[in-house]
């Protein structure tokens, strides 16, 4: 006992002072604790960087940007109108540079609102489709961080490389190549793991604010998908609560949860508003129930019956089974995800009230890509090709499942998944001495028999039990190097296509395959593609569980054989993403700007371009393909410097389409309207050398003020033919004149172009009323129709076509009616001399909602008509008229600002002070369980029963 006392050390009665652990120390411990966070968005940026050097993509050439598809024609040229507004040349909210003056709120407010769009800014002005590299490589770094914290904050049990190689995968689920053409739409992968994290939080503690918050920046997000998603989200959280809550505390649970989404609705409102406003104003809309009922022949909007033509049910299974198989490309990209869920299941089994309410969630989240009625319910009547536009839900879902799965697993060195020692594996020459004395010594206080059995063994006996016990351990390592190497041969050129032609030798495929990266990252699917890759990585997780549950291998062991595997397979993906979205369409810009610059200097007034050329179906982005398109995207005039009558926006308001519809320029109708290719007869060129031709829009031309048309060089033989086009001549620097020029592209005058305001007569107190419902049948009697108006003559009711020499005519009529207009920052000024009683004045911009309009200093309204165009009643004599815009939907901000406050006071006040939530949640719970059952019923159960309705007259027409 003295001997102890001896040596414990002197002690002076005062607490001697820690020494605290210097900065690097501190340092030290935080990487060592955090490191997932930093390892995993690292692999993402250099797998990704990587590849955009590998294809020369911005910043490591400037052949290629990131930009193309919608990131391209919507997104960048819509950031560009920023930079407008920065130089004082337009207002936040509208534009003149497209569609004759545009409302941009909607769709500034459908993707611009997120954490790093600002980056875009950052790099000036006609850099923004540079730009695009650089967000989606901070996008998916974040996206990555948010699985690895969903794997590590959520799931105690899984190693931080384990959480690693989730957040990796996770940042190349399938949805990442979904969304990235609408960039915005990828924030939802950052969200989603967050949210389940704050509802988490909910869960435990009560508190929801966290998880408000949360669907709230979604919403912020884009609110057409938040939303949307909802109707998936908020039955599958009120199914929680009825299969996983107390009885006691079922009410108070789902009561507040409705809470939650209210608040966040709140929330929202700032944005939320607005944006329902523009979207509803918009012609991107719509039914319901627009492609609910494809396969039925349906009049006045009821399905009447099947469509059993032979064409008709071709059209019908074929559309069918292309949307199945663009959606399933992109969930078979999750395979290892999808994978480990499986085997979560099959471990778990539906003994207990969580599995049976992850089943629900996985029948909510996989009914509709599997029953396509309820994705086009889902879609609100707009499928627009987008396979998986909440796909995020099953990249979520089936990443939940996974970590449900690895959470349950021990991944201790010789240890089966369960915890347990593995068979025969007490002692390896991979333990110390000290470890084989614990085990030892913990064999016997079992008994002792084993632990006898174990001390007076041989050295060559326990190499024999080593050898035997590790045979499933060699096995399935030199299975994944066989995988492995096949991969790194799969993955390099085009050897993937050489796999699947030996499956299917089919020529159809051959094309397909040879365009498949494209595919991928355009949302129209690359099954072939993806499938080899990952069926490889399922094949080889079931193969270990089934050797795990036999307790042959340690899931450690599974998991590095595992890691270099997928690591390849998501090297292929993104491989393919980046060179099949990659877009040289910047290069032509480039042209496009060049002109307009020469252009604007050789004209100070305001005035509209086209461009001309001839479209290519096909691959219309890669500089290496022999049929190049001349064709600028229709948003080229708002990066460009110049100002059109085109556009390109899922937000475009509908007035902006009545023109497009009267003389029918290329677009959808609903979201694009190009200026090109109408100069003349519009020229449609297939690849295969034939073309389609349409009738003459030269009127369209002239009456929309295409003053200068931008010709492509192989086209100028018809752009000559043309006697209404002049060249714009310009001198050289030897000072002779040439016609203006750059590159492959050559300027031309329209010397048919109308004035951009003329007066026209207005007898009957009103607009152009078209005589027949304007559809492409009626469109030469409309525009006849609209001929007449402006020359004041009477109608007409035979069909004729409006030729040059009449457009010509009418061209010089109307210069004689014209007025001084100038168009300035959401103002528009128009002077008109010697105007005669009855006369208005017609502009070529459109009447958007929004203008106020003077006459000589008195308040007037706007004439309507039926080209959505602005067109207002003069005073006899000289007249002044002044239109200033201001965005209708500032109303809606201001109302969304002051609505969330009061709202959200209000439920602070009601919640902590009245406990009205506590003392009506009964009320509240049923209401919210209504609720959800009616979105069940409604989107999934419906249009189930729609589809086994189809399903039942197929099999009647082709075996009954």
């Amino acid at each position: 006992m003295e001997e102890v006392v001896q040596d414990l050390p002197e002690t002076t009665g005062v607490e001697q002072p820690k020494k605290k652990p210097s900065f690097w120390k501190k340092v030290d411990a935080f990487f060592d604790k955090n490191y997932a966070y930093f390892f995993a968005p690292l692999i993402v940026l250099l797998l990704y960087f990587f590849a955009l050097w590998q294809f020369g993509v911005y910043p490591f050439g400037n052949t290629h940007t990131a930009a193309s598809y919608d990131l391209f024609a919507q997104i960048c040229p819509f950031i560009e109108h920023f930079f407008d507004v920065f130089n004082g040349e337009s207002s936040l909210s509208y534009t003149y540079s497209v569609m004759g003056g545009l409302d941009v709120t909607g769709s500034i407010l459908y993707f611009f609102i997120s954490p790093f769009h600002f980056l875009f800014l950052i790099f000036g002005e006609g850099r923004i489709a540079h730009a695009s590299a650089i967000v989606l490589a901070c996008k998916l770094a974040t996206i990555a961080w948010a699985g690895t914290w969903f794997a590590k904050k959520l799931f105690k049990n899984i190693p931080e490389y384990v959480c690693v190689v989730v957040g990796v995968v996770y940042a190349f689920c399938g949805y990442t190549f979904v969304s990235n053409t609408y960039i915005n739409w990828m924030d939802f992968l950052i969200w989603a793991p967050l949210a389940v994290g704050a509802f988490k939080r909910y869960v435990q503690t009560g508190k929801f604010l966290r998880f408000s918050l949360v669907l709230a920046a979604s919403i912020y997000t884009c609110f057409s998908i938040a939303c949307f998603s909802m109707f998936t989200v908020f039955p599958a959280l009120i199914a929680y609560g009825l299969f996983c809550v107390k009885k006691e505390e079922k009410n108070k649970f789902i009561a507040y949860l409705c809470l939650s989404f209210a608040v966040a609705i709140l929330i929202a409102l700032p944005v939320l508003l607005p944006a329902l406003g523009a979207y509803n104003a918009g012609a991107r809309g719509g039914g319901i129930f627009e492609k609910l009922w494809t396969g039925y022949v349906v009049v006045d909007k009821k399905p009447v019956e099947f469509n059993t033509g032979s064409s008709a049910l071709t059209s019908f299974m074929t559309n069918y089974s292309d949307s199945i198989y663009r959606k399933w490309t992109y969930i078979f990209t999750d395979g290892l995800f999808i994978a480990l869920t499986l085997v979560w299941f099959i471990r778990k089994g539906l003994k207990d009230n969580f599995a049976k309410w992850m089943l629900v969630c996985g029948i909510f989240t996989l009914l509709p890509t599997i029953v396509d009625e309820a994705m086009n319910l889902m879609n609100m009547g707009s499928y627009m090709s987008y396979a998986l536009r909440f796909g995020f839900l099953n990249a979520l879902y089936f990443m939940g499942g996974a970590c449900l799965c690895l959470d349950g697993v021990c991944f201790k060195n010789d240890h089966a998944y369960d915890g347990s020692f593995l068979d025969g594996r007490q002692l390896t020459p991979w333990n110390s001495d000290i470890q084989l004395f614990e085990k030892t010594e913990k064999m016997e206080k079992d008994g002792g028999v084993s632990a006898s059995k174990w001390k007076f063994l041989k050295d060559v006996e326990w190499k024999k039990i080593h050898w035997k016990s590790y045979i499933w351990t060699f096995i399935l390592g030199g299975i994944a190097l066989a995988a492995l190497g096949f991969l790194l041969w799969f993955i390099q050129g085009d050897n993937y296509q050489t796999v699947i032609a030996f499956f299917a030798n089919d020529e159809s495929l051959k094309k397909t395959l040879d365009n498949s990266g494209r595919s991928l990252a355009w949302s129209t699917g690359a099954l072939e593609l993806v499938i080899v890759p990952s069926l490889i990585v399922v094949t080889l997780v079931c193969f270990g569980a089934l050797l795990m549950k036999l307790k042959k291998i340690s899931a450690k062991w599974l998991s590095i054989v595992l890691i270099p595997i997928v690591f390849m397979q998501v090297f292929f993906y993104n491989m393919q993403w980046v060179s099949g979205g990659r877009s040289t369409l910047h290069v032509e810009l480039n042209q496009y700007s060049a002109l307009a610059k020469e252009v604007n200097a050789l004209d100070e007034e305001y005035f509209r371009v086209k461009d001309f050329g001839i479209y290519y179906k096909g691959d219309k982005d890669n500089l290496n393909d022999d049929y190049i398109s001349s064709k600028w995207t229709a948003c080229a005039p708002l990066v460009g410097g110049t100002n059109a009558h085109s556009g390109f926006s899922s937000m475009m308001a509908a007035e902006n389409f009545a023109v497009f519809q009267l003389f029918g320029y290329n677009g959808n109708g609903k979201n694009a309207f190009h200026s090109s290719f109408n100069l003349g007869k519009l020229q449609w060129v297939n690849k295969d050398g034939s073309t389609t031709q349409y009738a003459n829009e030269a009127f369209a031309d002239s009456f929309m003020n295409y003053k200068y048309v931008f010709v492509s060089k192989s086209q100028t033989s018809r752009a000559n033919s043309k006697t209404y086009l002049k060249k714009v001549m310009v001198k050289n620097e030897a000072g002779e004149e040439v016609q203006l020029s750059t590159k492959g592209y050559c300027v031309y005058e329209n010397t048919m172009v109308f004035p951009l305001g003329f007066r026209v007569a207005t007898t009957k107190g009103y607009g152009f009323v078209a005589a027949n419902e304007n559809l492409r049948v009626n469109r030469r009697k409309n525009q006849r129709e609209l001929y007449r108006y402006l020359m004041d003559m009477p109608t007409i009711t035979y069909d004729t076509c409006v030729t040059d020499e009449m457009v010509e005519a009418l061209s010089k009529d109307l210069w004689t009616r014209n007025a001084d207009v100038q168009v300035g920052k959401a103002k528009i000024t128009a002077n008109v001399q010697n105007a005669k009683a009855g006369e208005s004045l017609m502009l070529s911009f459109v009447a958007s909602d929004g203008y106020t309009v003077k006459v000589n200093g008195k308040k007037a309204k706007l004439i309507e008509n039926d080209l959505c165009l602005i067109q207002v009643a003069l005073e006899e004599g000289n007249n002044e008229i002044v239109l200033e815009y201001s965005s209708p939907y500032k109303k809606h901000v201001i109302v969304g600002i002051a609505g969330a406050i009061i709202a959200l006071c209000l439920v602070a006040v009601l919640v902590r002070k009245t406990k009205v939530v506590d003392k009506c949640s009964a009320v509240i719970s049923w209401a919210g369980i209504a609720l959800g059952v009616g979105l069940v019923v409604f989107f999934m159960i419906f249009p189930t029963g729609v589809a086994i309705s189809k399903v039942i007259e197929l099999i009647k027409h082709y075996w009954l």
